[in-house]
């Protein structure tokens, strides 16, 4: 009954990280989307500020109040606002107006080759085979061939969508430790909460007020706020209380994928040559670095 337990709670937080990874797929469309009406800093603080009613709502409708009162969950809900929900959305922001969407899903990926220093080089609470490091050295190979494109150029906006990717392993490790003690709507709504008054502070510094449309963007920014902040973080912060980071991490391999089909389909945007011959590379990568995970992932009670 033991062994059937911990198959289950391993596959449903593989369901919940995959389902999370083909509705995030999106999130850089949405996000472009908003561009055509509304600064990046500003976006991003307005769909943290839809992210925060959703969450609000959701630990209402659980009563799930009283968790708030636990000190234990601050420090670590303090750093993971601080790495996701600021320096994060605030890097990946900024950088997809400088870059185009099938690039920022690509070189998002490196996220996995950042999980793979922090947690076993930093940290070192997971062990990696020699195959995990070829899997780096492949990753690297091919998120260089879309970063470069055939030249020693490299774009501001893939600069800082990469520099985004080595926030969020940090980051999932406090929020980590931050579910143990409460459930992931109030983790969210919290991070959500304190990160919205800090963004627009920072949109405020760096943009315009006068020039936003918001009432144009507003259906772009209500979706990224309750369904793509909202509702699939959820899925992710339930996901990794059941596996490993890295394993997510690597489920999240086919976000670049979808992206790059959802692009074809609704924006007619065929890829380029670099980003199909640079794919490959990434997800295979991704999957040797992180091949061990899938043979054995530690529970997280």
């Amino acid at each position: 009954m033991s062994s059937f337990y911990k198959i289950s709670r391993e596959r449903s937080g593989e369901i919940f990280i995959l389902t999370e990874s083909i509705l995030w797929a999106a999130f850089p469309i949405v996000s472009f989307a908003t561009y055509q009406f509304i600064s990046p800093i500003f976006a991003a603080a307005w769909s943290t500020f839809f992210a925060t009613v959703f969450f609000g709502a959701l630990v209402l409708f659980q009563k799930k109040w009283k968790e708030l009162k636990n000190r234990a969950i601050w420090n670590p809900i303090l750093w993971a606002t601080f790495l996701i929900a600021v320096v994060y959305y605030a890097l990946f922001f900024s950088g997809l107006k400088k870059t185009s969407v099938g690039n920022a899903a690509i070189i998002m990926q490196m996220e996995v080759w950042f999980s793979f220093v922090f947690f076993g080089l930093i940290l070192r609470k997971e062990k990696y085979s020699r195959a995990a490091f070829l899997g780096a050295a492949v990753m690297f190979v091919g998120i260089f061939l879309v970063l470069f494109r055939g030249s020693f150029e490299l774009n501001r906006g893939d600069f800082l969508i990469l520099l985004a990717a080595a926030v969020p392993p940090a980051g999932n490790h406090f929020q980590q430790i931050a579910r143990k003690k409460v459930s992931a709507a109030t983790l969210l709504f919290i991070r959500s909460l304190l990160a919205t008054p800090f963004l627009f502070l920072l949109a405020r510094f760096f943009e315009s007020a006068a020039s936003q449309n918001f009432t144009a963007a507003l259906p772009f920014l209500l979706l990224n706020g309750l369904l793509l902040f909202g509702f699939s973080k959820i899925l992710f912060i339930e996901g990794i209380h059941r596996i490993s980071v890295a394993k997510a991490v690597s489920l999240n391999t086919i976000v670049p994928i979808f992206t790059l089909f959802y692009t074809l389909v609704f924006f007619h945007e065929v890829p380029t040559v670099w980003q199909l011959v640079g794919l490959p590379f990434v997800v295979v990568g991704a999957i040797l670095i992180t091949r061990n995970n899938f043979l054995q992932t530690p529970l997280i009670d």
